[in-house]
Protein backbone atom coordinates (compact mmCIF):
# COMPACT_ATOMS: atom_id res chain seq x y z
CA UNK A 1 0.00 0.00 0.00
CA UNK A 2 0.93 3.65 -0.73
CA UNK A 3 0.07 7.09 -0.09
CA UNK A 4 -0.17 10.26 -2.17
CA UNK A 5 2.82 12.64 -1.68
CA UNK A 6 1.58 15.89 -0.69
CA UNK A 7 1.55 17.47 -3.80
CA UNK A 8 -0.82 14.67 -5.26
CA UNK A 9 -3.00 14.69 -2.26
CA UNK A 10 -3.35 18.45 -2.58
CA UNK A 11 -3.44 18.37 -6.72
CA UNK A 12 -6.77 15.68 -5.85
CA UNK A 13 -8.54 18.40 -3.58
CA UNK A 14 -8.01 21.51 -5.84
CA UNK A 15 -9.60 19.02 -8.64
CA UNK A 16 -12.41 17.88 -6.67
CA UNK A 17 -13.13 21.41 -5.14
CA UNK A 18 -13.41 23.00 -8.77
CA UNK A 19 -16.05 20.15 -9.72
CA UNK A 20 -17.70 20.50 -6.81
CA UNK A 21 -17.81 24.01 -6.76
CA UNK A 22 -19.01 24.49 -9.90
CA UNK A 23 -22.03 21.83 -9.99
CA UNK A 24 -23.04 23.62 -6.15
CA UNK A 25 -22.99 27.15 -7.84
CA UNK A 26 -25.04 26.01 -10.78
CA UNK A 27 -27.49 24.39 -8.22
CA UNK A 28 -27.42 27.33 -5.87
CA UNK A 29 -28.24 29.57 -9.10
CA UNK A 30 -31.66 27.21 -10.65
CA UNK A 31 -32.60 26.88 -7.03
CA UNK A 32 -33.15 30.55 -6.67
CA UNK A 33 -35.00 30.72 -10.43
CA UNK A 34 -37.06 28.02 -8.37
CA UNK A 35 -38.06 29.87 -5.51
CA UNK A 36 -38.44 32.86 -7.36
CA UNK A 37 -41.09 30.87 -9.63
CA UNK A 38 -42.73 29.38 -6.90
CA UNK A 39 -43.03 32.58 -4.77
CA UNK A 40 -45.37 34.07 -7.17
CA UNK A 41 -42.45 36.86 -8.09
CA UNK A 42 -42.28 35.21 -12.01
CA UNK A 43 -45.23 36.70 -13.95
CA UNK A 44 -46.81 33.99 -16.48
CA UNK A 45 -45.81 36.75 -19.48
CA UNK A 46 -42.71 36.83 -19.09
CA UNK A 47 -39.24 34.64 -20.33
CA UNK A 48 -38.59 33.43 -16.83
CA UNK A 49 -41.93 31.37 -16.31
CA UNK A 50 -41.37 28.70 -18.69
CA UNK A 51 -38.08 27.62 -17.37
CA UNK A 52 -39.82 28.35 -13.52
CA UNK A 53 -42.44 25.67 -14.63
CA UNK A 54 -39.44 23.29 -15.93
CA UNK A 55 -37.89 23.33 -13.49
CA UNK A 56 -40.66 23.03 -10.69
CA UNK A 57 -41.43 19.81 -12.69
CA UNK A 58 -37.58 18.91 -12.42
CA UNK A 59 -37.20 19.29 -8.44
CA UNK A 60 -40.79 17.35 -8.20
CA UNK A 61 -40.15 14.01 -10.16
CA UNK A 62 -36.42 14.33 -11.33
CA UNK A 63 -36.68 15.47 -14.87
CA UNK A 64 -38.13 18.03 -16.92
CA UNK A 65 -41.51 17.99 -19.29
CA UNK A 66 -41.35 15.05 -21.40
CA UNK A 67 -43.37 13.43 -24.55
CA UNK A 68 -43.17 10.10 -25.12
CA UNK A 69 -41.46 9.67 -28.98
CA UNK A 70 -42.54 6.87 -31.79
CA UNK A 71 -39.39 5.05 -30.59
CA UNK A 72 -40.78 4.55 -27.20
CA UNK A 73 -38.44 6.87 -25.57
CA UNK A 74 -38.80 10.15 -24.21
CA UNK A 75 -37.98 13.61 -24.80
CA UNK A 76 -38.30 17.50 -22.94
CA UNK A 77 -41.48 18.92 -24.72
CA UNK A 78 -40.22 21.25 -27.32
CA UNK A 79 -41.76 24.72 -25.55
CA UNK A 80 -39.61 23.83 -22.36
CA UNK A 81 -36.53 22.23 -24.50
CA UNK A 82 -36.48 26.01 -26.28
CA UNK A 83 -36.57 28.09 -22.96
CA UNK A 84 -34.02 25.77 -20.79
CA UNK A 85 -31.64 26.32 -24.14
CA UNK A 86 -31.24 22.63 -24.95
CA UNK A 87 -31.48 19.19 -24.22
CA UNK A 88 -28.17 18.23 -23.04
CA UNK A 89 -27.76 17.40 -18.98
CA UNK A 90 -26.60 20.87 -18.52
CA UNK A 91 -29.80 22.34 -19.64
CA UNK A 92 -32.32 20.11 -18.28
CA UNK A 93 -31.45 17.75 -15.19
CA UNK A 94 -28.24 19.26 -13.44
CA UNK A 95 -29.89 22.34 -12.99
CA UNK A 96 -30.83 21.05 -9.78
CA UNK A 97 -28.76 17.70 -9.14
CA UNK A 98 -25.33 16.38 -9.09
CA UNK A 99 -23.96 14.32 -11.74
CA UNK A 100 -22.15 10.97 -10.70
CA UNK A 101 -18.95 12.53 -11.07
CA UNK A 102 -19.58 15.62 -9.26
CA UNK A 103 -20.76 13.71 -6.26
CA UNK A 104 -17.49 11.64 -6.02
CA UNK A 105 -16.09 14.69 -5.99
CA UNK A 106 -17.93 15.93 -3.18
CA UNK A 107 -17.24 12.50 -1.70
CA UNK A 108 -13.51 13.35 -2.25
CA UNK A 109 -13.73 16.59 -0.38
CA UNK A 110 -15.73 15.34 2.58
CA UNK A 111 -13.12 11.58 2.83
CA UNK A 112 -10.22 14.48 2.78
CA UNK A 113 -11.62 16.64 5.02
CA UNK A 114 -12.59 14.55 7.80
CA UNK A 115 -10.19 11.69 7.11
CA UNK A 116 -12.70 9.07 6.28
CA UNK A 117 -12.29 5.97 3.53
CA UNK A 118 -14.47 5.50 0.94
CA UNK A 119 -16.76 3.34 2.40
CA UNK A 120 -17.51 5.50 5.14
CA UNK A 121 -18.11 8.38 3.45
CA UNK A 122 -20.45 6.74 0.56
CA UNK A 123 -22.68 5.42 3.60
CA UNK A 124 -22.51 9.02 5.44
CA UNK A 125 -26.18 9.79 6.86
CA UNK A 126 -27.38 13.29 6.56
CA UNK A 127 -25.93 14.91 9.69
CA UNK A 128 -28.55 16.39 12.01
CA UNK A 129 -28.37 19.64 13.21
CA UNK A 130 -27.24 20.03 16.88
CA UNK A 131 -30.18 21.68 18.98
CA UNK A 132 -30.07 25.52 19.67
CA UNK A 133 -27.34 25.82 16.73
CA UNK A 134 -26.91 28.82 14.80
CA UNK A 135 -26.84 32.42 14.75
CA UNK A 136 -23.64 34.04 15.92
CA UNK A 137 -21.97 30.19 17.30
CA UNK A 138 -22.95 29.08 13.59
CA UNK A 139 -24.29 26.06 12.57
CA UNK A 140 -23.64 23.06 14.89
CA UNK A 141 -23.81 19.28 12.62
CA UNK A 142 -23.68 15.63 14.49
CA UNK A 143 -23.06 13.50 11.67
CA UNK A 144 -22.99 9.43 12.80
CA UNK A 145 -20.24 7.78 11.40
CA UNK A 146 -20.15 4.02 10.70
CA UNK A 147 -16.52 2.77 11.01
CA UNK A 148 -16.75 -0.73 9.89
CA UNK A 149 -12.93 -1.61 10.45
CA UNK A 150 -13.07 -1.05 13.78
CA UNK A 151 -14.78 -3.27 15.56
CA UNK A 152 -18.22 -3.79 17.02
CA UNK A 153 -17.75 -2.01 20.51
CA UNK A 154 -16.04 1.13 18.60
CA UNK A 155 -17.60 0.80 15.41
CA UNK A 156 -20.14 4.10 15.58
CA UNK A 157 -18.64 7.26 16.14
CA UNK A 158 -20.31 10.75 16.23
CA UNK A 159 -18.88 14.34 16.08
CA UNK A 160 -19.86 17.96 16.44
CA UNK A 161 -19.06 19.94 13.49
CA UNK A 162 -19.12 23.54 12.96
CA UNK A 163 -19.92 25.73 10.14
CA UNK A 164 -18.85 29.39 11.46
CA UNK A 165 -17.25 30.85 7.86
CA UNK A 166 -16.05 29.81 4.90
CA UNK A 167 -13.17 28.25 5.75
CA UNK A 168 -14.66 26.28 8.49
CA UNK A 169 -15.23 22.32 8.06
CA UNK A 170 -18.39 22.53 8.52
CA UNK A 171 -19.24 24.37 5.76
CA UNK A 172 -18.57 21.89 3.37
CA UNK A 173 -21.24 19.78 5.00
CA UNK A 174 -23.59 22.25 4.81
CA UNK A 175 -22.98 22.63 0.78
CA UNK A 176 -22.91 18.98 0.78
CA UNK A 177 -26.66 19.40 2.00
CA UNK A 178 -27.19 22.52 -0.30
CA UNK A 179 -26.39 20.82 -3.54
CA UNK A 180 -28.34 17.23 -2.94
CA UNK A 181 -31.57 18.47 -1.69
CA UNK A 182 -33.32 18.46 -4.21
CA UNK A 183 -32.26 15.02 -5.14
CA UNK A 184 -33.34 13.66 -1.29
CA UNK A 185 -36.67 15.40 -1.80
CA UNK A 186 -37.34 13.49 -5.31
CA UNK A 187 -36.10 10.34 -2.97
CA UNK A 188 -38.59 11.00 -0.30
CA UNK A 189 -41.08 11.64 -2.74
CA UNK A 190 -40.95 8.25 -4.12
CA UNK A 191 -40.95 6.76 -0.50
CA UNK A 192 -36.98 5.18 -0.85
CA UNK A 193 -34.31 5.72 1.05
CA UNK A 194 -33.30 9.54 1.03
CA UNK A 195 -31.39 9.27 4.18
CA UNK A 196 -27.59 9.43 2.61
CA UNK A 197 -26.05 12.70 2.34
CA UNK A 198 -24.07 11.86 -0.78
CA UNK A 199 -27.01 11.58 -3.27
CA UNK A 200 -27.00 12.08 -7.09
CA UNK A 201 -28.93 11.74 -10.71
CA UNK A 202 -28.81 8.83 -12.61
CA UNK A 203 -29.81 9.87 -15.97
Amino acid sequence: MSAYRPEEFRAIRTAARRTFRSALLRIRENSHRLEAWRSGTVGSATPEWLPGEALDVLARIGNVPQQPLKSGGMRAIFRYRAALGGTGSLHTWRRLYLSRKEAAALGVLIAAEFGLNATTTSELLVPRLVPGSGGSAGLIYRPSLEKRRRGSRSRFESRNINDHGADSAGRLLSEALEATAHARAVLDACAADADRLLAWHAP
